[in-house]
């Protein structure tokens, strides 16, 4: 099976698409929404304009730097991953690489964070940024972002290791160092929600174990590991 991972411009496209929202909200919606919630109009909508338009530019401001220098990073790039010869190609501006997958030193995905539900998925600026940091055995690493991967959906290697940042941006210390800073804070996801399924029955933690799909790695490491502290107890 071979998979191509060319690059594509959707997490730009879509901070782009949510400036211009807020924009058209705000300059043809504001008087109306600020009437709606306090009773009376505006008297002069440019107060309303100086505010409103640089609060929205600040909030829009560090996911587009991210993806600005995650756009620097890998504008050159595209990969393939051939499972059935067991390679992966790296092409990287002119230069091309090609690895076994046995040569993978670590595979770290920075995700931004830990939600997952629809309306955060579908309306936030944030939730698909991310990238994944690859670093091979003879010390070659590159950092392969939202712009060629989908980086909210499974680890597309073995053993990878997640690690969530409020903003995560290009993180280019010591792959072993972000590795156990990766760890310890999966085992502290997974002490918390063990702490929370704690109160619930064991038909209940099967129930969610059936469906699975609707839980993130963690959670549902942490459903077996309460599982088996209820039986046996």
């Amino acid at each position: 099976m071979k998979t191509t991972y060319e690059l594509t411009y959707k997490p730009l496209i879509k901070i782009l698409i949510w400036l211009g929202i807020f924009l058209v909200v705000i300059i043809f919606f504001g008087d109306f929404l600020y009437e709606l919630k306090y009773g009376r109009s505006l008297k002069n909508s440019n107060s309303l304009y100086v505010t409103g338009i640089p609060f929205t530019i600040l909030l829009l401001l560090p996911s587009f730097l991210i993806t600005i220098f995650y756009l620097k990073e890998n504008y050159k790039t595209n990969f393939t991953i051939d499972r059935n010869k067991n390679i992966i190609e790296i092409k990287s501006g002119k230069n091309l690489k090609t690895y076994s997958l046995d040569q993978i030193e670590s595979s770290i995905y920075n995700r931004q964070s830990y939600q997952k539900d629809f309306f955060w998925d579908t309306f936030s600026c944030y939730a698909d940024l991310g990238y994944l940091d690859l670093t091979f055995k003879n010390n070659d690493r590159y950092f392969l972002s939202c712009f060629l991967i989908d980086i909210t959906k499974e680890p597309i290697f073995e053993n990878s290791k997640i690690k969530y940042s409020f903003l995560p941006f290009i993180d280019r210390t010591d792959p072993k160092l972000i590795m156990e800073k990766a760890e310890k804070q999966t085992t502290k996801r997974i002490e918390k929600l063990k702490s929370n399924y704690s109160s619930k029955t064991v038909t209940e933690l099967n129930e969610m174990l059936n469906n699975k799909s609707k839980y993130q790695k963690e959670a549902i490491i942490a459903i077996k590991e309460t599982l088996k502290n209820k039986n046996v107890g």
